[in-house]
């Protein structure tokens, strides 16, 4: 069980990705920390690879929707041109020590 009052400490936002860290406390006193990584989804594979590397060993992957700097795009169906705002993206989210988490923020 870890200690309810986690923070987020860190953002960060680069090469279309997006990456917050929270820190937790664990019972034990252990310093964990959480890390969500918002990818696109053709990028899901190439992370997958970083997190085994590190034997990283249980995470949680959802699709989500949002866009970023591009705004979404246009796209033209059965002659009508509209604008598609919402992307698709996925979400990845595991805890890992705090001693990890610096080397995993370095390589995603």
């Amino acid at each position: 069980m870890y200690n309810k009052t986690h923070q987020k400490t860190k953002a960060f936002s680069f090469r279309g990705r997006r990456l917050f860290v929270y820190n937790f406390r664990m019972q034990g006193g252990n310093d964990m920390k959480k890390l969500e990584i918002v990818i696109q989804p053709e990028k899901l594979e190439d992370l997958k690879s970083i997190l085994d590397e590190n034997q990283v060993n249980g995470l949680m992957i959802s699709n989500i929707m949002g866009y970023g700097n591009q705004k979404g795009h246009k796209k033209v169906y059965r002659g009508a041109e509209y604008n598609v705002n919402l992307l698709p993206k996925v979400k990845v989210e595991t805890v890992v020590d705090s001693e990890i988490a610096n080397d995993l923020i370095d390589k995603i």
